[in-house]
């Protein structure tokens, strides 16, 4: 799969996501979606924040044995390049400093955005800005909803950098977890159906590791394989899904 076609397909399934969080009033948490080929393996939702995800990401990259990562966050970004007190280019983290600070003030030069970063083995990474506002219901009196806007950031396209963009690039460098037992003897690459059950014992190590509280793993599987009876005997309700089916245009 292109990693264009893997960015585009998880920004969308976290959109619906984020449609759905905010009629609840709930806040987004982060998901780090895994692909191999062309399918989507995994989808990690974890709640807190950078130290959180970092043992997620690693999961996801050697576990799983990502062939695609991708990390889907709420995000804030400032509508003019520099700071309207100092007349300054923003500097890293100071537009989450000054909305913290000045919440009602920053809505005037900010925006609330929902950000997918997606890279590769290869090193290559590519991601997508969708911009939203949040509005009161015009059909259920006190309920919020979402609105998409086709809104671009002032400087063009916006280059991502950081320490989690950091993160994802050097865990998508390490061996998979194959590759790993291979190396110690244990060659299960030539099992049958051996990339189902490491998934499931991967999901069963982190939750060990990480704990259920904060953290959600679901399996993807497609309907009437193996993979799907295996995990549907071995999961509970609702931790296997099928792939969604996605479409649809991201800017509508």
């Amino acid at each position: 799969m292109r990693i264009a076609e893997a960015r585009d397909r998880t920004a969308l399934f976290v959109r619906s996501v984020k449609e759905r969080t905010v009629r609840r009033g709930e806040e987004l948490n982060s998901f780090v979606s895994c692909w191999r080929g062309s399918e989507p393996v995994a989808l990690i939702e974890v709640s807190g924040g950078r130290d959180a995800l970092v043992p997620v990401l690693h999961l996801a990259a050697v576990g799983f044995g990502a062939d695609l990562l991708g990390l889907s966050n709420d995000t804030v970004m400032a509508t003019e390049p520099t700071h309207p007190e100092t007349g300054i280019p923003w500097e890293p983290g100071q537009i989450t400093e000054y909305v913290a600070a000045q919440p009602e003030r920053a809505k005037r030069f900010t925006r609330e955005m929902l950000m997918t970063l997606v890279v590769n083995r290869a090193g290559d990474s590519t991601h997508v800005v969708q911009a939203y506002e949040t509005v009161p219901s015009p059909l259920v009196r006190g309920r919020t909803e979402i609105k998409w806007l086709n809104w671009e950031p002032p400087d063009g396209d916006v280059q991502v950098c950081g320490f989690l963009p950091d993160v994802m690039t050097e865990v998508m460098m390490e061996p998979t977890l194959d590759l790993l037992l291979a190396r110690n003897g244990y060659p299960v690459a030539q099992t049958e159906n051996w990339r189902d059950h490491a998934d499931l014992a991967t999901l069963r190590s982190a939750t060990q590791q990480l704990g259920d509280k904060g953290l959600r793993i679901l399996l993807f599987a497609e309907p009437d394989t193996d993979r799907q009876r295996l995990f549907q005997r071995r999961l509970g309700p609702g931790q296997v899904v099928e792939p969604p089916d996605l479409g649809g245009d991201l800017r509508s």
